[in-house]
């Protein structure tokens, strides 16, 4: 009677695992894992009828059973890591690497197209949907490299207090994830190379190394709209995250700011 049970109670959790992936698969919206996983599930169902109505057939899949969890085992032995991967984006790279002038970007070098031309005005409701969400950005610009507060001394907290305290507060406002980070200067730009606010004397003016450490963060993208690429609502749905970083990393800086 125990192999029967056993074999049932590991039919049991393979169909679990089935359906939890199924249910994940959905919810991110895939497109095709969802169904790998309702026919996982299937054939779990199918077996644990077999277990049940035709006995000569339980060592057989306890067979399999075993194969497969021996197979699933092995994945999870560790493999000798790359090393470069262990170096991180030093592992990438070639020869000497000096910092990029942003003036020679993509962005800086063709920002938009001409303004009043046939190819800019497009269909109206969809230019001003794409208008208004890259605006936002550079309307909180102005805000998001705000002064320490000099009316108080810089706070001083735990690092690993602070660390919890920033992720908490940037998934608050919208991040799906979040993490610190040091900061290789190597890969800051060494020039300003785009101009937003008609502050022209910045072009091509030197700029200073980053800070150690980096706040990223990261929004999730609605996958229908992404998927409708190249045309509107793939454009929108990169502004408004555009727009929900900018809103998150300008609030971010003012809680840095008010800690001095």
């Amino acid at each position: 009677m125990w192999p029967l049970t056993i074999l049932l109670i590991v039919d049991v959790i393979f169909l679990a695992v089935f359906a939890l992936f199924t249910y994940e698969s959905i919810r991110d919206q895939e497109q095709r894992a969802h169904k790998v996983g309702m026919g996982g599930a299937a054939v779990m169902i199918v077996l644990a009828a077999l277990i049940l109505a035709v006995p000569v057939l339980r060592w057989p899949i306890a067979v399999l059973f075993g194969v497969v969890i021996l197979l699933g085992l092995l994945f999870f032995i560790p493999g000798k890591p790359h090393p470069n991967a262990l170096k991180g984006s030093l592992g990438s790279m070639v020869g000497e690497v000096e910092r990029v002038d942003e003036r020679d970007t993509v962005f800086a070098r063709n920002r938009s197209l001409t303004p009043g031309s046939e190819v800019y005005r497009g269909h109206r409701p969809n230019v001003a949907m794409v208008a208004t969400t890259f605006a936002l950005p550079s309307m909180l610009g102005p805000h998001a490299e705000p002064e320490p507060d000099a009316s108080h001394p810089p706070t001083e907290l735990d690092p690993r207090r602070a660390s919890e305290i920033v992720k908490g507060l940037a998934r608050h406002l919208g991040a799906s994830q979040v993490g610190i980070c040091r900061v290789d200067p190597r890969w800051a730009y060494s020039r300003r190379g785009e101009i937003f606010y008609n502050n022209w004397e910045e072009w091509g003016k030197e700029l200073p190394e980053p800070l150690p450490y980096a706040v990223v963060i990261a929004t999730e993208m609605e996958t229908k709209n992404v998927g409708a690429g190249p045309h509107t609502p793939a454009v929108v749905e990169s502004g408004v995250n555009y727009a929900r970083g900018a809103y998150i990393t300008t609030m971010l800086a003012g809680w840095f700011a008010h800690m001095g």
